[in-house]
C-alpha cells in the first residue's frame, strides 16, 4: 500500500470519528432528539411552541455555530385536520389539489378503498421518485411525523393510470384540439376521434401527426375528451 493511500485512509477514519454522532440525547421540549459528534451537533427538532403549535425540522451546528436550520412552525390546528383515517388522508389530498392545480399534471384520480383501508392514487408516472414527491409535497403541512406514518403504514397505494395514442389533428376548438386516432398503444378510448386539452396545443396545426400521453381519465362526451400531459410531434 502506498504512503498516499495510507494518508487518505487515516484522513477518512479521522473524519468519521469527528463527524459521526456518538451520543444521542432526548430533549424535554416535546420530542426533540440531539445527536452529538466531536465537531458537530445534529438536532431533530420536534419542540412545542408557546402559541400551542410546534416547531419541527433539522438543525446542524459545527463548532457551536449554526450551519443549517430548516425548522418550520406548525399551528396546533393542523394536527387536528391531518386525520390518519383513509377518509381523512383522502380529504387532505382533495384539499391540496383544489388549490394547487399546477401540481396536478401527473394525477389521474384518487379514492378510498374501504375494504383494504387504503387510499388509491392513480398517476401517469408511478416511479419511486414520483411516489416520494407526492407524499412529501401533499402532506408537508402535516409534519414529518405524519408523513412517516403514512409511509410506514402504507396507507397509499399507487396505480399507473395513463393512455397513449397516435393521431392526426383535425381541428382546434375551445382551447382543445380534435384528433383522429390512428393507433392506440396503451388504453382504449372507444372512439375514432377525441378532444385533447393540454398546455402547448397552440404549437401545433391541423394536419400534424402527434403522439399523446394522457392521464387515463376519459370524459364520456362525443367525441370523448382527455387531458394531454405530453404531446409529441411525429415527423
Amino acid at each position: 500500500m502506498t504512503k498516499k493511500k495510507i494518508i487518505l485512509i487515516i484522513l477518512a477514519v479521522a473524519l468519521i470519528i469527528l463527524l459521526v454522532p456518538y451520543r444521542k440525547d432526548m430533549l424535554w421540549d416535546g420530542g426533540s432528539v440531539e445527536y452529538k459528534s466531536v465537531l458537530c451537533k445534529y438536532t431533530k427538532v420536534h419542540k412545542l411552541a408557546d402559541s400551542g403549535g410546534y416547531n419541527e425540522g433539522l438543525k446542524i451546528e459545527f463548532f457551536g455555530l449554526k450551519v443549517f436550520d430548516n425548522t418550520k412552525y406548525y399551528q396546533a390546528s393542523i394536527l387536528y385536520t391531518c386525520d390518519t383515517h383513509p377518509n381523512g388522508v383522502n380529504d387532505i389530498i382533495t384539499k391540496f389539489f383544489a388549490g394547487n392545480t399546477n401540481n396536478a399534471s401527473n394525477m389521474a384520480y384518487w379514492h378510498v378503498d374501504e375494504t383494504n383501508s387504503k387510499v388509491i392514487v392513480g398517476m401517469i408516472d408511478i416511479s419511486k421518485e414520483k411516489q416520494e414527491e407526492f407524499i412529501n409535497t401533499v402532506f408537508d403541512s402535516c409534519g414529518t411525523a405524519y408523513v412517516k406514518l403514512i409511509k410506514d403504514k402504507k396507507m397509499i397505494e399507487f396505480k399507473e393510470s395513463k393512455g397513449i395514442f397516435t393521431g392526426e389533428i383535425i381541428e382546434f376548438k375551445n382551447d382543445s384540439m380534435l384528433v383522429k386516432i390512428l393507433s392506440e398503444e396503451v388504453g382504449l378510448i372507444g372512439s375514432d376521434k377525441v378532444y385533447v386539452e393540454g398546455k402547448g396545443i397552440n404549437n401545433y396545426k391541423v394536419g400534424n401527426k402527434v403522439r399523446i400521453t394522457y392521464n387515463g381519465q376519459i370524459l364520456t362526451s362525443y367525441p370523448p375528451q382527455v387531458g394531454g400531459s405530453k404531446i409529441e410531434l411525429i415527423k
